[in-house]
């Protein structure tokens, strides 16, 4: 029996490599002979360092709040390849819960993180872009990579969300061209545009701990600097799909660096080279803290189960998830609930590996 174990991450409780191996040791308790693959998955965001990576190298950059704080860059095999995750400088994780104000949160760290990864001469350099606590349009990385703004008395502005609001020119002459000589792969799992309602900030601002009232305020900035940009570079990149990424650094790094948008989960789904390992499988199990639908929007669990029966229809896909929302489902065999309904939500995340490991066990045992 040939079994697949491609989680993703359950937010806040378990990171996919985790949840792949809870999974694992809870199968090999009850089936030690059986045939287990373990391919843990992301589709753009959290993640997708540790699903790509074969080896990773530990660096110091400014974080979210502007305080130092660790992260790492990732390398492919063959070491021409670098893989970032953004997350890992400028991510939610790294913003205690009552401090996340994207008003004073910055992605300087995701340029640092550039300019390290460039130190090793790759070819070519995959971001994951997703898990963001800022809604900056990358102004933050885009210093920290060279390019300079300015206020009305031409004087450089600060690094955080609330300094677009003073940005009045831009000066790109110092930019880093090294980044625009390489592939720069810009990894995301959404389609949003930068501005508008579908915009990035009306529909992940919220999320971010801007209120109502800064909404409009910040797309409007955001038109007004996306402009500059345009004009600064000659191109205008703020209606392509996937560009409002992140609070917009994905039509940034775009725009200033010729960065390639592409579907998260496609990178991660080529590169693992899962298609080969669909064939002859007889489970495939994934796994995401919540299914819901915006699961089946396109999120990495639905693409991975889509893709496994495309290549294998025999292949039976079975989904542990934290909270299960779906009405309807005609995608996965079975859907495991592992949350203690007497449990609040805060304690169900502090016990999903333990929540996790049960339900394998106990559903690998009924088998």
């Amino acid at each position: 029996m040939k079994v697949i174990i491609a989680p993703d991450s359950f937010k806040g409780g378990l990171d996919a490599a985790t949840a792949a191996t809870t999974i694992f040791k809870a199968f090999k308790e009850v089936k030690p002979n059986y045939n287990y693959i373990l391919k843990p998955i992301s589709d753009g965001g959290e993640g997708i360092l540790k699903a790509l990576a074969n080896k990773t190298l530990p660096v110091m950059v400014t974080g979210p709040l502007g305080k130092l704080t660790s992260a790492e860059i990732g390398f492919l095999k063959d070491e021409k390849t670098i893989i970032i995750e953004m997350a890992l400088a400028a991510g939610f994780e790294k913003v205690e819960e009552d401090k996340r104000d994207a008003n004073y949160t910055t992605t300087y760290g995701v340029g640092e993180l550039l300019l390290k990864a460039l130190e090793y001469n790759p070819k070519r350099i995959i971001i994951g872009l997703g898990g963001s606590a800022t809604n900056d349009l990358g102004i933050g990385a885009l210093q920290a990579l060279g390019i300079k703004f300015y206020d009305e008395n031409n004087d450089e502005v600060g690094i955080f969300g609330k300094d677009i609001f003073k940005i009045k020119s831009v000066d790109s002459t110092n930019v880093n061209k090294k980044l625009k000589e390489i592939d720069l792969i810009l990894a995301t799992d959404v389609k949003n545009p930068l501005l508008g309602e579908r915009g990035s900030t009306f529909v992940y601002g919220p999320q971010k701990g801007l209120k109502e009232k800064d909404l409009k305020k910040y797309d409007e900035q955001f038109k007004i600097v996306s402009e500059l940009l345009n004009k600064e570079f000659n191109r205008d990149f703020t209606n392509v799909p996937g560009v409002g990424a992140a609070g917009g650094i994905a039509y940034s790094l775009a725009t200033v660096f010729d960065g390639k948008i592409t579907s998260g989960f496609d990178v991660v789904y080529e590169e693992l080279k899962l298609e080969e390992t669909f064939k002859k499988a007889d489970y495939l199990i994934t796994a995401e803290g919540k299914i819901d639908s915006q699961t089946l929007s396109g999120k990495g669990p639905l693409q991975i189960a889509l893709k496994a029966k495309e290549t294998n229809p025999k292949i039976k896909v079975v989904i542990f998830v934290g909270t299960n929302l779906l009405k309807d489902n005609n995608i996965f065999d079975k859907i495991i609930e592992i949350n203690d309904s007497k449990l609040s939500l805060k304690d169900n995340i502090k016990q999903t590996k333990t929540h996790l490991f049960e339900a394998a066990k106990n559903y690998f045992q009924e088998l």
